[in-house]
């Protein structure tokens, strides 16, 4: 895993851990389908925390995969390595 992957993974984690007040440690297995506090308004605020905590933006054909930590973190993946 490259330094830049390590950090996406860092940070991700901080932002669900904020967003989702620090459910749980391990956020691999998280998802909008299996975790009842995810509701539109958690959905909103982790978008626009990501937004800002990564310098990106997420287009909308990326939004009908951002509902789980490892459909994100592939979609921050792909954004910032390709940069």
């Amino acid at each position: 895993m490259s330094k830049k992957n390590i950090a996406i993974e860092k940070n991700l984690k901080k932002v669900f851990k904020k967003i989702f007040k620090g459910k749980t440690e391990n956020y691999s297995n998280f998802s909008e389908k299996e975790e009842k506090i995810w509701d539109s308004l958690k959905g909103v605020n982790l978008l626009l925390e990501i937004e800002k905590t990564f310098s990106v933006k997420i287009s909308t054909s990326d939004l009908q995969n951002f509902n789980s930590y490892k459909n994100i973190k592939k979609i921050l993946n792909r954004q910032i390595n390709e940069k």
